[in-house]
């Protein structure tokens, strides 16, 4: 991942991002606009839309709401815990 797309996962920035595999397993294709390594073109063309397309901005802000509490502290703790339950229960 990267650093400044943390930040951006944090506070719910809609972000573009390289179309990559860590991106992929974070995002699901939510959040975000993806791009191609290396291609310029689709780079500019999605910082225009990004600029100029509110409602684009408001949505992917929205997945990125959701996206940053599936992977909070408390959310992710949650989840341990209900697994910690689940092989205890089958130890009994």
């Amino acid at each position: 991942g990267s650093g400044a797309f943390s930040f951006a996962l944090q506070y719910h920035k809609p972000s573009i991002v390289t179309n990559v595999d860590t991106f992929k397993e974070i995002l699901e294709d939510k959040g975000a606009l993806f791009v191609e390594p290396e291609n310029e073109n689709q780079l500019a063309s999605s910082i225009l839309k990004l600029a100029t397309d509110q409602q684009l901005r408001n949505n992917l802000e929205e997945e990125m709401k959701v996206i940053a509490n599936s992977r909070s502290c408390a959310s992710v703790a949650a989840k341990h815990f209900d697994i910690y339950q689940t092989m205890l229960g089958k130890l009994s």
